[in-house]
């Protein structure tokens, strides 16, 4: 199995994602309002087209084309989420959009990715396609997790190498894409056990490990899950607001 197909697998399984994404909804609505101000600031007023890739959530679209009221919304992933509404501006494609964004054929004057280009195995290569599809006097607004995501289980389990916010901001440099605003930020969520804590990182599809040397600390692992303290974790997020001139 490849690295795709075992993340398409394990968000396939996550079937209460909505329910435990927590984290991840919180950073969407600290995107969106980034969004929405820098679109401002640009006199950004054309939003008839939006990309909107990693969707694990439908609301998320459905959010987007409330807010800027777009002509056409485009959903991308590698696993499709369960349609709430059919709405006439929403189309979906189930598209592997780290090595096959091509096969989209329009531009767009938003791409919207909330917390998914984790999963890329080519960042610098991915954000250099999206600025191909952007339009001019486009936005590119992402986020994703940074270089010390879930720092307090990085000697226990297999945690995925990330970028730090200085390799991203080349990456958007290379792109040729002008970056507006970038924050870095920590959030924190609390477990009654550590058991509770792995629950957590299956149900939300982010125990997809994309490495290829590290080993699980399994004594500790089984010493972890018959201790009854309570277990903190921290998603080290970047949030990032690109335009195409």
């Amino acid at each position: 199995m490849d690295i795709y197909d075992k993340v398409k697998s394990n968000f396939s399984k996550a079937c209460e994602y909505s329910k435990n994404s927590t984290i991840q909804n919180q950073v969407r609505q600290l995107l969106l309002a980034q969004t929405i101000n820098h679109s401002k600031l640009v006199n950004y007023n054309h939003t008839n087209t939006i990309l909107n890739l990693g969707v694990r959530d439908f609301s998320e679209p459905l959010e987007l084309s409330k807010i800027f009221c777009a002509t056409k919304i485009d959903v991308c992933d590698i696993v499709l989420p369960k349609r709430s509404a059919n709405i006439d501006n929403i189309n979906t494609f189930k598209l592997n959009f780290d090595k096959d964004l091509e096969l989209i054929s329009d531009n767009y004057d938003l791409v919207f990715s909330n917390m998914s280009f984790q999963w890329s195995q080519n960042l610098k290569l991915l954000i250099k396609n999206i600025s191909g599809k952007l339009n001019n006097r486009a936005i590119l607004a992402f986020s994703t997790v940074l270089d010390n995501n879930f720092h307090q289980i990085k000697d226990i389990l297999r945690i995925n190498r990330m970028h730090n916010i200085n390799d991203i901001l080349d990456f958007i440099k290379n792109a040729k894409l002008k970056c507006l605003y970038q924050q870095d930020l920590y959030l924190d969520i609390n477990f009654n056990n550590f058991r509770e804590l792995a629950k957590h990182l299956k149900s939300t599809g982010v125990n997809t490990y994309i490495g290829d040397k590290n080993k699980q600390n399994y004594k500790s692992i089984k010493k972890l899950c018959l201790n009854p303290n309570q277990f903190n974790l921290s998603y080290h997020v970047g949030i990032f607001i690109c335009f195409k001139e």
